[in-house]
């Protein structure tokens, strides 16, 4: 019985729940004009955002994050092939920062026979390149950057 009544303290007094990372505002931008291709692609991304808790689409002033996709429709260059190939980048601009950004990793190529299953890659590269202790380590050079440009500044 004492067991038990220790293991009820211990339940009461522990803080066992994890925080939450916190939601991020995403947009997703396209090419002008887009082809039908591309606008699949970009309709599955936002559908693969919006049905997550970490992230929600936004507007450009007030996301933290940018997505800017450019596809192609292989099916317009050449008749005996379907798909579509896109090239892609992630922006991170930390609202502790207005006004900086920073690139996440580099752009991005792929190509695949469905739209759907692009927006779904390129849903999946958001996330990896997009985690908080990444966002952290991006947010903190670009403090870093600042620092360094005030100390320079303060020797000339």
């Amino acid at each position: 019985m004492r067991i038990l009544s220790a293991l009820a303290m211990l339940a009461i007094f522990t803080n066992t729940t994890a925080q939450a990372p916190p939601t991020r505002t995403v947009v997703v931008i396209g090419s002008a004009p887009q082809s039908e291709f591309e606008k699949q692609v970009m309709a599955a991304l936002q559908a693969r955002i919006s049905a997550t808790t970490r992230y929600i689409l936004g507007s450009k002033p007030d996301a933290e994050l940018e997505v800017s996709v450019v596809c192609i429709d292989i099916s317009q260059v050449t008749r005996n092939m379907k798909g579509g190939i896109c090239s892609y980048h992630f922006i991170y601009w930390p609202k502790q920062m207005p006004g900086l950004s920073s690139e996440l990793g580099v752009p991005f190529i792929m190509s695949q026979s469905e739209a759907a299953d692009i927006g779904e890659d390129i849903f999946e590269e958001l996330v990896n390149a997009s985690t908080e202790k990444k966002l952290a380590s991006y947010l903190s050079e670009m403090k870093e950057a600042i620092r360094v440009y005030e100390a320079e500044s303060k020797h000339r």
